[in-house]
């Protein structure tokens, strides 16, 4: 089973993302810096979704993320916080 990695996935896009790939037969791995909020959208994935807490600007995150799951593709859906109110 391919191994996708989303960075920013338990965002809104991020979420609904994670789901239509396990949806299709693939495992994915969430890499996010604020991550439980999130949690209870894709908790119902079960074991198919991992959620990793990290930064995107340390990329010894992003590395290992990638490293120590088998990631064979990513994508890349960070938000800002409070970008969407102008501020």
């Amino acid at each position: 089973m391919p191994t996708t990695l989303i960075i920013g996935g338990t965002g809104d896009i991020g979420s609904h993302t994670a789901r239509k790939l396990v949806e299709a037969g693939e495992r994915v791995v969430c890499l996010d810096l604020i991550p439980n909020p999130a949690r209870s959208r894709l908790n119902e994935l079960g074991d198919k979704v991992k959620i990793l807490q990290g930064d995107i600007s340390r990329i010894e995150d992003i590395i290992d993320a990638i490293n120590e799951n088998k990631v064979e593709k990513i994508i890349n859906l960070p938000g800002t916080r409070g970008h969407h109110n102008g501020k």
